[in-house]
Parts: structure tokens; C-alpha cells; sequence
């Protein structure tokens, strides 16, 4: 509730108007910007899971575009995205004939499983001993977090 107060009085000192109707207060969960946010923890929210399963088969690249958009909006929670997404970004050049083949088949079925399987990422712990690990090649950087609490 003092976390609450502190918000409150910030949002009044430097002349925040606060919508009330829109205001949620004390929820142990929210959906915000297209996550759920819950104890520590972000996961992609429900109603835009749903519309990635529920995604119709790809026949264009407008279908394309608009799908790598949906999930690349999520593409922290799947690890190696931008490697399975690569089959469905490819075909997208204008130097490439578009052609819907079994490899952007999988790319886009992969996208779908990864999304669905509830990933879950914590919010970070400034307070926690942190490492950086990192790695790269001439096609991709590749960087992970880790806090004392995931070890």
C-alpha cells in the first residue's frame, strides 16, 4: 500500500492526470501492452496467444510481414528467433521468388509451438549478482542474462 502512496503523490507533484476508469489497483496480475505481468514474472498475455495460434495459414508476404510483426513482437521469449523466423524473413526479399515451401512451413509452425509452450521471463533483479554472456559470428550476436536467482 506505501508503494501505492509513493506513485500517487509522484503522479500529483509533477502534474500527472490519472484516468481512474482506467486504473487498476492492488491486482496480483495485468495485461499490459500485450503481457501479462504476474509476481516478478512476463509472459506474452493470453488474447495475443490466442491470435498467434489462431493465425491463418501464410499465402502472402503481407501475411508474412504482418505475422513475423505479431511474433517478433515476442521474439524475447524464443530463443534463436531470429534463426527460425529466417526461412519466412528470406522469402520476403525482392531477390528471392516467393514461394511458400516446407522450410517457411516449419519456420512458421516453430513460431507458433515456441509461442504457445508459456514462456515466462523474470523481471530484472538490480539488486541480484548479474552475468552477461555473450558470443557472435558475421551473422548474429547472441547475448544472455543471467541473475543469481536463475543459477
Amino acid at each position: 500500500m506505501e508503494r501505492l502512496k509513493i506513485v500517487l503523490r509522484t503522479a500529483a507533484n509533477h502534474g500527472l492526470k490519472i484516468n481512474w476508469k482506467k486504473c487498476q489497483f492492488l491486482k496480483k496480475e495485468i495485461d499490459y501492452l500485450g503481457y501479462r505481468i504476474k509476481h516478478n514474472k512476463l509472459s506474452p498475455s493470453p488474447l495475443k496467444l490466442a491470435a498467434v495460434v489462431k493465425y491463418p495459414r501464410l499465402q502472402n508476404p503481407k501475411h508474412i510481414q504482418s505475422f513475423l510483426g505479431l511474433t517478433g513482437y515476442f521474439r524475447k521469449f524464443i530463443k534463436d528467433y531470429a534463426l527460425i523466423a529466417r526461412p519466412l524473413s528470406e522469402i520476403l526479399k525482392k531477390s528471392i521468388p516467393f514461394v511458400i515451401g516446407p522450410q517457411q512451413e516449419s519456420a512458421f509452425n516453430m513460431l507458433k509451438k515456441k509461442l504457445t509452450e508459456a514462456p515466462v521471463l523474470g523481471i530484472f533483479n538490480k539488486e541480484a549478482v548479474t552475468e552477461v554472456h555473450t558470443d557472435a559470428s558475421i551473422r548474429w550476436v547472441w547475448r544472455h542474462t543471467f541473475t543469481e536467482r536463475f543459477r
